[in-house]
């Protein structure tokens, strides 16, 4: 009936800049309960104190889907709906059509996370933020009884990393990806807001062949992601359905989210402040 439960997934775009409109990666992900019984994943692969709980999937989204959501790239918002939309047209008068003609998942790509990180490869985390790991889940440290720290931390179900097809980066080229994340919640040292989220991704790329570093941060800094705003569901008295909002959480970077929420001067000192190779291409 082209119904598409979402409870246990995400939809997501990348983009640099601040450019929405300039997605170059579409990213669907299928949260579950792990209740380590696959068996192909390494025995000894993770570091005693990581012990997976959740399993994160991961797809590509199918080109006529992706086309759709890059028409409405800087209303995120839209984008369920789109889906759910999407999937039903496709799906009307045929009973062949399935989830998977949507989204194509990546094979061993699965991401495992624990509540404790893996000391050698997160490696990136600073002695507060481990701190936060040690902690029991809801335990407060912090001086301000109101702030409520937690942290989660993700490996790749590989050690290795695995090999997939470079569509974007190098055509025709195979990649070793690897990969480590880590979710920080709380009032951490040097975050500037209390109840902040960082999401640390620490993606890097190799030739498979020569093993020749593509991408990412070779000297082990991850990527620093500040969440910046929050989706709710409202409704109005008069309306029957609840339509989903964005809600601002740190004005300091709201300008990240599109031109809506900068001006034109605004963005241009912004970046040069910034610097970085793409920055003539965003005037």
């Amino acid at each position: 009936d082209g119904s598409f439960p979402l409870e246990n997934k995400m939809l997501a775009a990348y983009y640099f800049d601040g450019m929405p409109n300039r997605i170059f990666r579409f990213r669907m992900y299928e949260f579950d309960i792990f209740d380590g019984t696959d068996s192909k994943i390494p025995k000894s692969g993770f570091d005693g104190d990581f012990q997976p709980l959740v399993r994160t999937k991961l797809y590509t989204l199918n080109p006529a889907l992706e086309t759709q959501l890059r028409a409405i790239s800087t209303e995120p918002e839209l984008w369920p709906d789109a889906v759910r939309e999407h999937m039903k047209k496709e799906t009307k008068g045929s009973r062949n059509v399935k989830d998977s003609d949507f989204f194509v998942e990546l094979p061993g790509c699965d991401i495992l996370w624990s509540r404790q990180p893996d000391i050698e490869r997160h490696s990136y985390l600073t002695e507060d933020e481990l701190e936060i790991s040690s902690h029991g889940i809801g335990d407060n440290k912090s001086h301000d009884e109101d702030v409520d720290q937690r942290s989660y931390h993700a490996c790749m179900i590989n050690p290795n990393g695995t090999i997939v097809d470079s569509q974007s980066l190098l055509p025709g080229i195979k990649l070793r990806i690897q990969d480590e994340l880590s979710l920080i919640i709380g009032n951490t040292a040097g975050h500037a807001f209390k109840n902040s989220t960082v999401l640390y991704i620490n993606d890097r790329g190799y030739n498979s062949v020569t093993n020749d570093f593509v991408y990412g941060n070779q000297r082990g800094v991850p990527y620093k992601m500040n969440k910046v705003s929050m989706f709710v569901s409202r409704a109005s008295v008069c309306e029957e359905e609840a339509h989903t909002q964005r809600q601002i959480l740190n004005e300091t970077l709201s300008w990240t989210l599109g031109e809506k929420y900068r001006t034109s001067e605004e963005y241009i000192h912004l970046m040069e402040q910034i610097g970085g190779t793409t920055t003539r291409f965003n005037k």
